[in-house]
């Protein structure tokens, strides 16, 4: 894919990746300390669906 959008979605999150080592723990507890900041500055955060549709 060529978008230049999803390029630069997928440069940041590889950058984001490689910060912590691509340790999936040390990324999911960033990104949710991150979510509880947004939250705690009054930002919106939309919780995802408890059954999804497939």
């Amino acid at each position: 894919m060529s978008d230049s959008i999803i390029q630069e979605v997928r440069n940041v999150r590889e950058q984001h990746a490689a910060s912590m080592g691509y340790d999936l723990d040390r990324i999911y507890a960033d990104m949710k300390a991150r979510q509880e900041k947004h939250a705690a500055e009054g930002w919106f955060v939309i919780s995802p669906p408890s059954n999804p549709q497939l």
